[in-house]
C-alpha cells in the first residue's frame, strides 16, 4: 500500500476547492496546518470592520493555560532564619539550672549562665545528652560567683569569685579555674552557650 504523502493531501485538498467543496480561505486553512506554515490574515472586506488584534498564544510551556505542559515545582524557598528560638532554648535552660541550684545559691543570687560539661573526651563522645544532668560537670554562672557542680549537681566542688575563675574556651575544651573539661556539639548554640559561660565567669559581674 502506498504512502500517501502532503503533496497528494495537497492535490486532493485543490480539487476538493476546485469542485466547491471547500471554500478558498478552508483550502489555505488546511495547507497552513499541513505545510506547518504561519497563517496569512486576509484582508477584510469593502466596508467590513478589521479583525480584532489577537494577542500572540503563549507557549505551551508556561505554567497555568489550558493544555500547557507540566512544569517541575518552584525551588522551595530558603528557610526563614530562626526568630527567637536560641534565646528561648537559653531561657529554658538558664530556668532549668535555677530549679536544680534552689537552696544551694546566696539569697538574691541567679543564675546568668550555665553549661554541662564532661570529664574526659571519651565520655563526651560516647554519652548520650540525655545523661548530662546526671554524670559529668555542670558550670553555673550567678550574679556572685562561678560555680562547678559534681555529677547529678549534688555538691558543689569548686567556687569562684565572678572574674576570678579564668575561665576559656578552646575548641572542645572549657577551662574554669584548675578544671578543665569537655563539652560536646561545639557548634552552633553550644558553642554560643559555652562563650557566654566563659564571657560571663570572666566578667566582674
Amino acid at each position: 500500500m502506498a504512502q500517501i504523502t502532503v503533496a497528494d493531501e495537497l492535490d486532493k485538498a485543490d480539487e476538493l476547492r476546485q469542485r466547491g467543496v471547500i471554500s478558498q480561505e478552508e483550502f489555505d486553512a488546511f495547507k497552513v496546518r499541513l505545510l506547518g506554515l504561519p497563517a496569512t490574515p486576509t484582508a477584510p472586506a469593502a466596508g467590513e470592520a478589521p479583525p480584532p488584534v489577537v494577542a500572540p498564544a503563549a507557549p505551551a510551556s508556561t505554567p497555568g493555560l489550558t493544555g500547557a505542559l507540566p512544569q517541575p515545582p518552584p525551588e522551595p524557598a530558603p528557610p526563614a532564619p530562626p526568630t527567637g528560638g536560641h534565646q528561648a532554648g537559653v531561657a529554658l535552660r538558664l530556668k532549668w539550672y535555677e530549679r536544680r541550684t534552689k537552696g544551694m545559691l546566696h539569697e538574691n543570687e541567679h543564675v546568668v549562665a550555665a553549661i554541662h560539661a564532661h570529664t574526659s573526651y571519651l565520655l563526651m563522645r560516647v554519652m548520650p545528652s540525655f545523661l548530662d544532668p546526671l554524670i559529668g560537670r555542670h558550670v553555673v554562672v550567678t550574679n556572685e560567683r562561678t560555680l562547678v557542680f559534681g555529677p547529678g549537681m549534688r555538691k558543689i566542688i569548686a567556687e569562684y569569685p565572678r572574674g576570678g575563675a579564668n575561665a576559656s574556651r578552646t575548641g572542645y575544651y572549657l577551662t574554669i579555674g584548675n578544671d578543665r573539661m569537655f563539652v560536646g556539639a561545639m557548634f552552633g548554640p553550644m558553642r554560643t552557650i559555652a562563650d557566654q559561660v566563659v564571657d560571663a565567669a570572666n566578667s566582674a559581674g
